[in-house]
């Protein structure tokens, strides 16, 4: 059961640093930053503290680079507007999470980011849903990706004695995996 829930988590965090979105409508959106001629798509990825905890828990920088996430960046601080470029949101469904995800969106004339791709961490509650739904303008323009991953879960401190013990439990339990 143990390796299960902990492969799941990571298979599910793989799945959100590798999400690639479909590609824009001809119309609308300029085009996304590339990397040289033809080369991949760059993102940002925008966290939450929770967020932050199960990145860092299960990837690496170089991985994240490598799937196309030039930045990893917190919500609830203060970022440079970047309208080229798509966001995977990371957050919890927490009301500050959700209001920072709407500040991103709110002057049509300045967006933080190109399109959001939104994750979030466990069931969004009504009030969350509310919340987003009383900016149905920015959700319809903006929000191309909304789902919930239900992966609000870390081990705490002190039942492992490693921040990186997640990760290094996953490894060995693939690595036992491969050997059955």
């Amino acid at each position: 059961m143990y390796f299960f829930i902990l492969h799941e988590t990571l298979e599910i965090m793989n799945e959100v640093v590798k999400y690639k979105p479909p590609p824009p409508k001809k119309h609308g959106a300029p085009l996304a930053v590339k990397n040289g001629a033809g080369g991949m798509e760059w993102r940002v990825l925008v966290v939450d503290k929770l967020g932050m905890r199960m990145v860092s828990a299960c990837t690496k920088m170089h991985e994240i680079s490598a799937e196309g996430i030039t930045l990893v960046e917190d919500i609830n601080k203060k970022r440079e507007p970047l309208p080229t470029m798509d966001a995977i949101y990371l957050i919890t469904p927490s009301d500050d999470s959700v209001r920072a995800l709407i500040r991103d969106f709110e002057n049509p004339a300045r967006p933080m980011y190109r399109f959001a791709h939104v994750f979030f961490t466990e069931a969004i509650p009504t009030r969350a849903l509310d919340m987003l739904k009383a900016h149905k303008g920015i959700c319809r323009r903006y929000v191309r990706t909304c789902k919930e991953i239900n992966i609000a879960f870390l081990a705490s401190e002190s039942q492992f004695a490693r921040r990186n013990c997640l990760t290094i439990c996953v490894n060995r339990a693939l690595q036992e995996r491969s050997k059955l």
